[in-house]
């Protein structure tokens, strides 16, 4: 049975450790990582939309020092807005990251470019209302 990746006990359900080596799912997990707009995104994209926050999503379009920040500001202002996750922002959860990729790091270097910063965490975007994000986005960019 674990040649065929499922459990011992002959369950529908794939054994995870097979699986986690296997090249196909490997590849599978590496393109969808690189999405843009991923399904957060996505969500902020549409409550910007809905409440007319002057935010564009730049995803993986425009660069800042080699920086590219999810949500830059239309209405002149120099404002940026950053969706994080612990997968790549974290030194907690993810120990080779580059000092850019934290939030002190990040927000230290786009505010000698002039930008102020709003990081956003996806544990605390999957948690709050979409009202909730919105309010807290429109308070920014005041």
């Amino acid at each position: 049975m674990r040649l065929l990746g499922l459990s011992r006990k002959g369950s529908k359900r794939p054994d995870l450790a097979l699986m986690n080596k296997d090249p196909r799912i490997i590849a599978k997990k590496i393109r969808s990582s690189n999405k843009s707009p991923n399904g957060i995104e996505s969500r902020v994209i549409s409550i910007i939309n809905s409440d007319k926050i002057p935010l564009k999503y730049k995803g993986k379009s425009s660069t800042f020092n080699g920086m590219k920040p999810d949500f830059v500001s239309t209405n002149g202002k120099k404002k940026v807005v950053e969706i994080f996750g612990r997968r790549f922002h974290d030194p907690r959860y993810n120990k080779t990251i580059r000092i850019l990729q934290t939030v002190k790091g990040r927000t230290k270097a786009l505010n000698e470019l002039g930008y102020q910063v709003k990081i956003l965490w996806d544990s605390d975007i999957y948690k709050l209302t979409d009202e909730r994000i919105a309010d807290e986005l429109k308070r920014f960019m005041k």
